[in-house]
């Protein structure tokens, strides 16, 4: 026989909120297993119509019927207890504000490569934008020659950082490797790379959003290939994202990002 589930061990997770789930903290309550379901009928989603949800899930240009699944869609995760998911909930709370907050105050652009990311960098701070807001995120393979760690494949969705601690990485103040599965190691660089979690949210979207029996729910299906967004695929073809944080520099982050398209700079378009 099932397990019955109660009802106050659950918390759905909507499709829309799904990239608030990369700003929980590392030691959030862990779900027993989740699932995958209509929020409007309460049944479990097929296989095919996840895949689309994922599929899609980045995109700005949905057809009605997209559009629609996005809205209903959500991850119901189960608890062990109600005490588990109340926890969980608070933190899932705290990680919408911080969500929030960093949409707030951060403004991105994709450039077509790190040398016209630096020389719009350049242009911005003889404007008089503080260099501290700055921070450069691009494939790790500009910086390195040696083979750094690709991760790939569904067993590991997670985002992993670290210092570089010698040789050129070592000399370069503020440098550090983000592993992405899919997307493979990223250098973010700059005053802000310890705190570009925003860029890396950004980039990685469902897929750095998982833990526990999250990432098991992730894992059944091709995220490496359905769930790669703007960013991604930007990054994969050479281009750097530049991420100002408009708390340090006090400019409104609405001019910033016009001043980054000026220089050069675009936003994702699908």
């Amino acid at each position: 026989m099932a397990d019955v589930i109660k009802p106050c061990q659950c918390y759905v997770v909507k499709a829309t909120q799904f990239n608030a789930l990369n700003f929980l903290r590392q030691d959030y309550a862990r779900p027993d297993y989740a699932r995958w379901i209509n929020r409007a009928t309460d049944q479990y989603l097929h296989p095919s119509t996840v895949s689309q949800l994922l599929r899609t899930l980045h995109k700005d240009k949905l057809s009605p019927s997209a559009l629609r699944l996005r809205q209903d869609a959500g991850l119901r995760a189960i608890f062990s207890s109600e005490a588990e998911r109340n926890t969980f909930a608070g933190q899932f709370n705290d990680a919408l504000k911080s969500e929030s907050e960093c949409k707030e105050h951060v403004a991105t652009a994709i450039f077509a490569s790190r040398d016209k990311a630096q020389s719009a960098i350049s242009s911005m701070v003889e404007l008089g934008i503080s260099e501290n807001a700055f921070c450069i995120l691009s494939q790790a393979s500009q910086f390195f020659d040696e083979n750094l760690l690709h991760p790939e494949g569904n067993s590991r969705l997670e985002i992993v950082t670290a210092t570089a601690g010698g040789g050129i990485a070592g000399a370069m103040l503020g440098l550090s490797i983000v592993a992405i599965p899919g997307v493979g190691p990223l250098v973010a660089a700059g005053t802000l790379a310890a705190s570009a979690f925003f860029s890396v949210a950004t980039l990685s979207g469902v897929i750095g959003a998982a833990g526990g029996a999250l990432t098991k729910v992730l894992s059944d299906f091709d995220v490496d290939s359905v769930a790669r967004n703007f960013y991604e695929r930007q990054i994969r073809t050479g281009g750097a994202v530049v991420s100002i944080d408009t708390r340090i520099c006090k400019q409104d982050r609405d001019i910033i990002t016009q001043v980054l398209l000026l220089n050069g700079g675009s936003l994702p378009s699908a």
